[in-house]
């Protein structure tokens, strides 16, 4: 964890969750909440294309910035996995940022665990763009790009059920009389698939 994140690292194995709304949230998510706008990025993706955050807008968008040297980042991909499965619709999307150095190490993590996980290549510099605090490192982007919530390190079972909280919070926000909701959270922990259970 040393080669990208030096002493920052020593977060990555704390769960902490913080809301980044300044205040009590109120109509559409935009900097008047007291969000702070996501960095907005460009980045490569495997199949040779690239990924904007403007792609995005419009979604709800769950970032995992992680790499394949790190373990808590191992450990909680399948649940990711199975969570942007769990609450899939029009309006959300997930994208893990990778970290490596080395893009193939990513993918061949990626194809021995069978994870078909949305992904981009960012390298060392996403410590740079993002200052990020350790890895991994979660984030709940509203549909006009501004950060809702952050989670510093591996997800624990609470952190999945208030990513799920969070993701059914901002949906009906925008869908107050539940005309066209497809989830809502269940009180369970993290989705569990088979052989790579969280932490």
């Amino acid at each position: 964890m040393r080669r990208v994140l030096g002493s920052a690292g020593v977060l990555a194995l704390v769960t902490v969750t913080v809301g980044l709304a300044q205040r009590p949230p109120s109509g559409s998510g935009d900097a008047a909440e007291g969000r702070r706008p996501f960095p907005a990025f460009d980045l490569p993706v495997p199949d040779g294309g690239r990924v904007t955050l403007e792609a995005y807008r419009g979604r709800l968008l769950l970032v995992n910035f992680w790499a394949s040297w790190c373990g808590p980042c191992r450990t909680e991909m399948p649940a990711l996995d199975a969570l942007r499965t769990e609450v899939a619709g029009p309006d959300f999307a997930f994208l893990a940022l990778n970290a490596d150095i080395d893009r193939r190490h990513a993918t061949r993590f990626l194809e021995r665990n069978k994870l078909d996980v949305p992904i981009a290549f960012g390298g060392p510099r996403l410590q740079r763009t993002y200052l990020l605090p350790g890895l991994p490192y979660t984030v709940l982007v509203d549909r006009e790009g501004y950060m809702i919530k952050q989670w510093i390190g591996q997800l624990s079972k609470s952190s999945f059920t208030d990513i799920r909280a969070a993701i059914a919070a901002e949906r009906s926000r925008h869908d107050p009389a539940g005309l066209g909701a497809r989830y809502s959270p269940p009180v369970a922990g993290p989705p569990t698939p088979a052989g790579a259970p969280p932490s």
